[in-house]
């Protein structure tokens, strides 16, 4: 088996460093090298695929030496770990309700002295660390957005999401039907506006090539129930969502920019969706957001 010590040795220029921390750098990374190929022959490898394996862990020895060149805690944690030590010893002697401060002392002592044997090992603890704490921070500022955060519309105490249960036939939580909302929009008493909507894809005709974009169907108490008022134009009527009646569509800010360039005479303009020219009769405000996906057109629920 090849002598890692001397590998690292032959491989690892460091000048600067003091004999004792040379060594502990050779010893610690020698030492990772021999394990990994350990482990590869333990896999069913052969000596020369072992080997080959082990020395895969480092691919540019010249950057390794640069970090290990660049870091000052091999000056700095003796002295760190020698403050924190008699810290911790006086803080122990008062005894009482201060040896949990004293146990805390003690395990970030053992951690100054484990990070300054084992460098590479303390590189990967930062960055497990690091990627660990940024995945929290997405989950937590998801959980924010979606449940902490009040909704960005009128009035959000007084908005709820209606479904419907059929725990008979072993289904929890229905969408609602387009029949039971109207029944809903008909008969009940204590909802003030109700909307129904429901999210698909749609293609615009018209252009260079057709472009495939995403869409809302909803009826006309959808948008005003989130209390939006259009930047430009109207909001859908129940007439809009009569058949016989002209197609329309309205857009959100987004696509208005984009396809449009902004241009405040959009209202009255006409767009080939799914094969029937639809009148644009409102956009949205900038800012304004959908609770379902992001739809770049809304259109009436027919």
């Amino acid at each position: 088996m090849r002598n890692w010590k001397r590998y690292v040795r032959e491989h690892l220029e460091l000048p600067g460093l003091a004999g004792e921390q040379e060594a502990e750098v050779i010893e610690e990374i020698a030492g990772q090298l021999e394990e990994r190929y350990g482990e590869a022959r333990a896999r069913g490898f052969g000596e020369e695929e072992a080997e080959a394996e082990a020395l895969a862990l480092i691919s540019d020895w010249s950057a390794l030496a640069r970090d290990v060149r660049g870091s000052k805690r091999f000056a700095t944690a003796p002295r760190i770990e020698h403050r924190v030590e008699e810290g911790e010893y006086a803080i122990r002697t008062r005894g009482g309700s201060w040896i949990p401060v004293a146990d805390i002392l003690r395990d970030l002592r053992l951690a100054v002295r484990r990070l300054r044997r084992a460098p590479l090992f303390g590189a990967v603890v930062v960055l497990t660390l690091g990627i660990g704490i940024g995945a929290n921070t997405a989950i937590f500022s998801l959980v924010k957005g979606i449940m902490l955060d009040p909704l960005p519309y009128d009035e959000p105490d007084r908005l709820v999401a209606v479904y419907s249960s059929a725990p008979g036939i072993g289904e929890g939580i229905l969408p609602q039907s387009p029949a039971v909302h109207f029944t809903y929009e008909d008969e009940a008493r204590l909802i003030e506006s109700l909307g129904l909507y429901r999210g698909d894809g749609v293609t615009v005709l018209g252009l260079d090539e057709p472009v495939r974009i995403p869409a809302m169907f909803m009826t006309a108490g959808t948008l005003p129930t989130l209390g939006v008022r259009p930047l430009l134009g109207r909001l859908f009527s129940v007439e809009n969502a009569t058949p016989g009646t002209p197609e329309t569509v309205i857009l959100s800010y987004g696509y208005w920019r984009s396809r449009f360039g902004g241009d405040p005479v959009t209202i009255g303009r006409t767009l080939n969706i799914n094969g029937r020219v639809r009148e644009i009769i409102g956009v949205l405000p900038q800012g304004f957001r959908f609770p379902l996906g992001d739809p770049a057109v809304y259109l009436p629920y027919r």
